[in-house]
């Protein structure tokens, strides 16, 4: 060489011992998601049951924790860096989770089954007998209607999350004058109120134990809790609340407004 050094070489083989190789795994074994509280105002909480340090140390991130309801999807990602100097290759760094199964306030009182139809229809067919045997006047011909299903707009109404208008067609017969054995009967509409008729993720429902009746109209001498025909019905409990509620109508009322 113009240097005058010669090199001399020879290739050679070496072994690398005592490396572990990186293992394969899916971190969303340990990862679950849990949902509470009602639809649609439920809350997502992520939890990591990996033991291992580096596993259990990962940061996980869900794209919605809060708002949620039957239906929605959300996503947890996970933000990792060396993993492969601690021995990991993640295989995934995201999964997608469903929310099937949650408390709901309905919207429709189609949502629920037809013997918890019926069991929301007696409770209100009891509490207008309960109401006419009470304020001394009889009734006769007490027959279901329809129904009305009232939801606030605002989700921070501080009200009932919803409201059950259960509607029955009734004769009322009250005294015509304060003296005197004349009676006067007339064919109304009598409408019980039931709040917050939650369906429990169980398939049970629960709602309000305190009912109430609507509507004032002036029977012989008796100020009676109804209304005098149905287009008076409806503009009173639909028409003049639309501003604040979503509303649903099913059965007969239909013929009144929907």
């Amino acid at each position: 060489s113009m240097l005058g050094v010669k090199l001399i070489y020879k290739d050679k083989e070496y072994k690398v011992e005592n490396l572990n190789e990186a293992r394969h795994v899916n971190v969303f074994d340990n990862i679950s998601v849990s949902f509470s509280g009602t639809s649609p105002n439920a809350k997502a909480t992520v939890k990591n049951d990996a033991t291992d340090s580096y596993l259990s140390g990962l940061k996980l991130k869900l794209s919605k924790s809060s708002g949620i309801k039957t239906g929605d999807k959300v996503t947890v990602t996970v933000s990792y860096s060396e993993a492969l100097s601690n021995g990991y290759i993640l295989t995934e760094t995201s999964k997608e989770y469903t929310c099937d199964k949650l408390d709901a306030y309905i919207s429709n009182v189609d949502e629920l089954s037809s013997a918890q139809q019926e069991e929301l229809k007696k409770t209100a067919k009891d509490k207008i007998e309960a109401y006419c045997a009470q304020n001394n006047i009889s009734q006769a011909n007490l027959n279901y209607a329809g129904t009305y299903t009232l939801v606030p707009k605002n989700s921070s109404y501080y009200g009932n999350s919803n409201q059950i208008y259960e509607i029955y067609n009734v004769d009322i017969t009250a005294k015509k004058n304060y003296s005197g054995t004349e009676t006067v009967t007339q064919s109304v509409y009598m409408a019980v109120n039931i709040g917050n008729v939650l369906l429990k993720s169980n398939g049970s429902i629960s709602y309000n134990s305190s009912m109430s009746l609507s509507g004032r109209t002036t029977i012989g001498n008796t100020s009676v809790s109804c209304y005098a025909n149905g287009e008076e019905l409806y503009r009173s409990l639909i028409t003049k609340q639309k501003d604040t509620y979503t509303y649903s109508v099913s059965g007969g009322i239909k013929q009144f407004g929907e």
